[in-house]
């Protein structure tokens, strides 16, 4: 079959589905969204913001991952095994220095540097890290598990999704090809090359909250568990949350044609469209190169101590209103299920992966090493190659107070 009447694969087909089904899902939180919101949430959001100090958390270490969660792996002086995919090493660390100075803070509208974000973290942090100690404590008894507990862990983890160094050097990455791409033509493709364009660190920190406002109905209609493993066999990293897609990376029909085959069809459309003289070209797929579709997963997973982890299951019509499931893996359950986690967990981590002092087995794993963050199929261009290499710098670009 010609590539430019290529069917939809099986994958493809799938994948659409499951699109669908998300927009359909995030559209019935919309609706009940504004018909539940009440001037009183608007006025008690207002003045919870209004309370918290705006240069309290400027100038300190932003932990990526939050410090109580990275305690479970910790020794009782905070010391951790840590290898750095970045600086190809491995050490023992501390998990206060698995933080960056000012990584949530931002320039206001008075030009001052302002760390509102990271108090804002902070507080869904606390809400997270009651319901896990509770969770995790031997001497609470399991029993029904309140809604309101069931969403703090999913705001937890949909802010952890959007906040980490990855996703910002992706966004930083994404910008720069599309500045450059904008360029082609009035800029000598040696000149684009050697350029990097950088947004505001301000871009980053706005969208987080939005963003993670856009992806918790995916993990609200998703049934959760606790899983227990028979000993402590995770790992954790500096990117925690996994999303496990049948199909990671689902391409647009035009990813396959050639330069020649967009051209044909550009002077085909023109001639059929003279009249009106649509614009035609190749449409631009441009995807992480790990899986990042919370609407299309099949299931969702956060380590919370090295023996472990919440598991969000299929997507359903709604939000799930059956608690935590809990459950205890068998000795080759458990291997297996750490296998996977643990795979993800290394070969998703932009820098920094931890396990416990104790680990034996962790000096001797093989870390795949760090490599590009994004693909994009643009044929090709000094933008579509900058995307397509590995990053350098690897680390997101650090505070610029202009």
């Amino acid at each position: 079959m010609d590539a430019m009447h290529r069917a939809p694969t099986a994958a493809q087909q799938e994948w659409h589905q499951r699109t669908s089904q998300a927009e359909e899902i995030r559209r019935v939180f919309d609706e009940f969204r504004q018909a539940s919101t009440s001037a009183l949430d608007d006025e008690a959001a207002q003045a919870f913001m209004e309370s918290l100090d705006p240069r309290s958390g400027v100038g300190a270490r932003h932990h990526v991952v939050p410090r109580f969660l990275l305690e479970r792996w910790a020794s009782a002086d905070g010391q951790v095994q840590v290898c750095s995919r970045i600086e190809n090493n491995l050490r023992t660390r501390n998990i206060r220095d698995l933080a960056i100075r000012d990584f949530y803070t931002f320039i206001d509208t008075d030009n001052e540097r302002n760390s509102l974000l990271e108090s804002l973290l902070s507080r869904v942090e606390t809400d997270a890290a009651t319901v896990i100690r509770r969770l995790l404590s031997s001497f609470v008894k399991p029993g029904p598990v309140p809604e309101s507990d069931v969403g703090a862990l999913a705001q937890f983890a949909a802010f952890q999704v959007v906040r980490t160094p990855r996703h910002r050097r992706e966004l930083e990455i994404q910008a720069d090809w599309y500045m450059k791409t904008m360029a082609q033509g009035r800029v000598a493709e040696e000149d684009l090359a050697k350029l990097t364009i950088v947004p505001h660190q301000n871009e980053f920190i706005s969208m987080i909250g939005p963003a993670a406002d856009q992806i918790l109905p995916f993990l609200l209609a998703r049934p959760l568990m606790l899983l227990t493993l028979d000993r402590p066999r995770l790992l954790i990293g500096d990117e925690p949350v996994i999303v496990n897609a049948s199909q990671r990376d689902v391409h647009h029909p035009d990813c396959f044609l050639t330069e020649e085959q967009i051209q044909a069809r550009e002077a085909k459309e023109f001639r059929k469209k003279a009249k009106r003289r649509r614009p035609v070209g190749r449409v631009i797929h441009i995807a992480s190169t790990i899986s990042r579709g919370l609407g299309t997963a099949i299931e969702v997973v956060l380590p919370i101590s090295p023996r472990c982890a919440l598991l969000w299951g299929p997507l359903k019509a709604e939000a799930s209103a059956d608690g935590i499931y809990r459950s205890v893996l068998t000795t080759e359950e458990s291997e297996r299920f750490a296998e996977l986690v643990n795979a993800a967990i290394c070969n998703q981590a932009l820098d920094w992966i931890i396990s416990t002092p104790d680990d034996v087995e962790f000096a001797t794993r093989a870390f795949p090493p760090a490599g590009p963050l994004l693909h994009v199929c643009d044929g090709k261009s000094a933008a579509t190659d900058a995307v397509n290499e590995t990053p350098t710098p690897m680390r997101p670009h650090r505070l610029t107070l202009q």
